[in-house]
């Protein structure tokens, strides 16, 4: 009976520790630090947010990103932009892209993009104050 019970307990420990193991490996930390950045960017394309308490929230996560010694992740300056843009911010909106053509080259055409259409939307904007 002793010898079953031993190597029942000696079983258990092995699971545990083979299980402690296999956990650990699944919780690796991730090069960026996303928090809420999907359900802000889902909020605004949806248009259920609000843009200013977003952009509160996305200035947070910059925050303890930067205080966690991680990187924000792609996409994050352009998702503040266009908030910025919603709020009538344009020339925080211009810092935003400015910064993700930056941190990542692969976006810069989208950027040129935004910045570019933005452009033209505002001399549009200013045109049709001036009643041209």
């Amino acid at each position: 009976m002793e010898a079953g019970s031993l190597q029942n307990k000696m079983f258990r420990g092995m699971v545990l520790v083979g299980m402690t193991i296999l956990l650990s490996g699944c919780a690796q930390k991730t090069i960026y630090s996303w928090g809420n950045y999907h359900q802000v960017a889902y909020n605004t394309m949806q248009q259920e947010g609000d843009p200013q308490q977003e952009l509160t929230e996305m200035k947070e996560q910059a925050v303890k990103a930067e205080a966690d010694g991680q990187k924000l992740p792609p996409g994050f300056h352009a998702q503040m932009g266009m908030l910025y843009a919603q709020v009538g911010n344009d020339q925080q909106m211009r810092a935003e892209f400015f910064s993700e053509k930056e941190l990542f080259p692969e976006s810069r055409p989208y950027m040129d993009f935004l910045l570019s259409d933005k452009k033209i939307k505002k001399e549009t904007t200013e045109e049709e104050k001036d009643g041209k």
